[in-house]
């Protein structure tokens, strides 16, 4: 008897634990987006795919190695924000296995210090070709109004950005750092970045084209007067 209620304590307590390890697992899969669940995933392939050509390991990783592979995806222009995202890939793998994680090593950190400072410039390269329907929609407004310049700024300066309407009305003054270069836009947060890691675009100015964006900017700007305002705000019908 007393030998059965030992088997049947130890039974319970194999089920207790087993519940609360399921429990555990179903909270940790919760803690992020499922979205992101499957970005880590790539990203750590990423990785692995990275360190076996070169004969590097990927678990446990050195840092040296994590520090050549992010400086090897900067080059391809990946921003820092998604640079960030694969480290934390790096180190969730790395951790999970029971290994000390090199994602925060003095290696890996100042590389990317070296990637967020060189990302705040804008790039040494073309701005992409106006389209010929916003041409002739730049064309269509009337300059000579406020409305006309809001129109063109938000069509050229949108276009070369790439921005969504939501990250255009959303921005504010100090979003917008003037260089000479042309401009450096700080996006605090959009809709793809749902950690609010932010992401720095460079719109380049182009003074030899008609349809430069950070002149029709600096055009809308000089015109409303009000340069602490928001470029863009969703509220005030400009006529």
């Amino acid at each position: 008897m007393p030998n059965s209620v030992t088997v049947s304590g130890k039974q319970l307590a194999k089920n207790e634990f087993e519940r609360a390890f399921d429990a555990a697992r179903r909270y940790a899969r919760q803690s992020r987006a499922r979205s992101t669940w499957l970005a880590y995933r790539s990203d750590w392939q990423q990785f692995e795919s990275w360190c076996g050509p070169v004969g590097l390991a990927a678990l446990p990783a050195e840092p040296e190695t994590v520090a050549m592979f992010v400086a090897s995806q900067a080059t391809s222009r990946l921003s820092p924000s998604t640079l960030t995202r694969r480290l934390a890939a790096i180190r969730l793998v790395h951790l999970g296995a029971g290994h000390p994680s090199p994602h925060n090593t003095i290696q890996v950190t100042e590389v990317m210090r070296g990637i967020r400072r060189d990302w705040g410039k804008p790039p040494d390269r073309k701005a992409p070709a106006i389209g010929e329907e916003i041409k002739k929609m730049a064309d269509a407004v009337e300059r000579q109004t406020n409305k006309g310049l809001r129109d063109r700024a938000l069509l050229l300066f949108g276009f070369a950005g790439a921005f969504r309407r939501s990250e255009l009305v959303t921005l504010n003054a100090w979003n917008l750092e003037e260089r000479e270069e042309g401009v450096k836009v700080t996006i605090e947060k959009s809709k793809t970045d749902q950690e609010a890691q932010g992401q720095v675009i460079a719109i380049v100015r182009q003074p030899d084209s008609p349809y430069c964006p950070v002149q029709a900017l600096q055009d809308w700007l000089t015109k409303r007067g009000d340069q602490e305002r928001r470029p863009f705000p969703p509220d005030v019908p400009w006529r």
